[in-house]
């Protein structure tokens, strides 16, 4: 007797639970019942941030797509051994029977490319992060070629190689976290603003400052955290403020900046709103500026709205402390 399938909203429930115990592997294998449970995972949970905690589980969900990967490759390989292997019996003019080598079956269940769907990548908790080097993050970036949104906080043992990877395959991205990646150099950020021109959110903060050199415009990029650059000098945000005529949010925490900087980059970017500033850099500039509203709906500092007229027009800009 057939039974009923079951509505789309238990199996929402159901597979969330995989997504909460980071079990992706098992996700793949539910998408491959039938095609309700398929349309479900790729329609509704798949595309959502592939976030990992643990290195089991993120090499798990790497081991599927490279399994994916190798059956492709090995059944077009089988295919055409058999293809061959007819046209050379058909060949064989003296009646001798053509022999070809025949690819070992394989038992993986599926080659839908799986990594086609997945729209953001996690991995700012991941544990372990000593173990996330350039090639690996480099296959992955090749199974994924349509992420928007990265997060790769603190992965420190990533260099230039891991960034090329990731332009020259996911072309699509939106928004980049490399907070504490130390061994990017200037090359990364050459390759982002050469490649990743739809680019709209940037965190790069406690990169070394030769990394913060932005030597060509980008005005898609609205978001930029340069904070913990501590040696980051007035003429890098200038040059900044120039190539990024768009900018909406700025993070200069933590840095060593002087008052006169922002009074340079206001009239250089007319959509800045909110700004994030050294404690001490506040100090020095709140003479030239009017309090217009005070509010307290950041956790982490107060929240400022201050009015400034001396760059052309009236502008409305909060400043984080």
């Amino acid at each position: 007797m057939p039974t009923k399938p079951l509505p789309c909203e238990v199996l929402l429930h159901l597979f969330d639970h995989f997504q909460d115990t980071e079990d992706t592997s098992s996700l793949i294998s539910c998408a491959q019942v039938n095609s309700s449970w398929h349309e479900v995972v790729m329609k509704y949970i798949i595309w959502r941030s592939v976030k990992f905690t643990k290195n089991k589980s993120f090499f798990a969900f790497l081991e599927v797509l490279r399994m994916i990967s190798w059956t492709k490759e090995k059944r077009a390989l089988s295919n055409w051994a058999k293809l061959v292997g007819e046209a050379l019996k058909r060949m064989d003019l003296k009646g001798r029977q053509a022999h070809i080598h025949q690819i070992t079956k394989t038992y993986w269940h599926s080659t839908h490319p799986y990594g086609l769907w997945i729209k953001a990548l996690d991995l700012s908790n991941l544990n372990g992060k000593d173990k996330i080097s350039d090639s690996v993050i480099g296959y992955l970036f090749r199974q994924t070629p349509n992420l928007i949104r990265v997060n790769l906080y603190n992965c420190y043992m990533l260099t230039d190689m891991a960034i090329d990877a990731l332009t020259i395959e996911c072309v699509h991205l939106q928004e980049l976290n490399i907070f504490g990646c130390t061994n990017f150099t200037s090359k990364s950020l050459e390759l982002l603003q050469k490649r990743c021109r739809g680019l709209i959110k940037l965190e790069m903060g406690m990169c070394n400052r030769d990394a913060a050199l932005f030597k060509r415009e980008w005005p898609s990029l609205q978001s930029l955290d340069l904070s913990f650059i501590s040696d980051l000098t007035d003429l890098q945000i200038l040059e900044i403020a120039r190539n990024t005529p768009n900018l909406r949010y700025l993070n200069v925490s933590f840095s060593s900046l002087s008052a006169e900087f922002l009074w340079k980059i206001l009239p250089l970017l007319p959509q800045l709103r909110a700004v994030h500033i050294p404690p001490a850099l506040y100090l020095k500039i709140s003479p030239y500026l009017q309090l217009v509203d005070l509010q307290s709906t950041d956790q982490r500092a107060p929240v400022l709205a201050l009015e400034h007229t001396q760059c052309g027009a009236k502008k409305m800009i909060k400043f984080f402390v």
